[in-house]
């Protein structure tokens, strides 16, 4: 699986979790939410550590657009799950 058809997968499977429609996500689900927001805070981390790492001219560009992707990627989830009212201290 690709890394685009991977997000892909995983904001539609967020989005189920964290519908504003439905206020009634069980404690399970909420914790399957934040888990998957952690792993997108830790991809971030290994991104940013990539970044600090890479001395070479040719992934530099890689190494910012990969950082921009995944700090875009967990703000984005973090501010949906807190919109749809969940709550957590990270």
């Amino acid at each position: 699986m690709s890394k685009i058809q991977w997000v892909l997968t995983s904001f539609t499977s967020l989005s189920s979790k964290i519908s504003p429609f439905d206020n009634s996500v069980s404690s399970a689900k909420e914790e399957e939410l934040w888990e998957i927001i952690e792993q997108a805070r830790l991809e971030w981390k290994r991104a940013e550590e990539f970044f600090n790492w890479v001395e070479d001219p040719e992934l530099v560009d890689h190494a910012v657009y990969a950082l921009g992707a995944a700090e875009k990627k967990y703000t984005y989830l973090l501010k949906k799950a807190r919109k749809a009212g969940h709550k957590k201290n990270l």
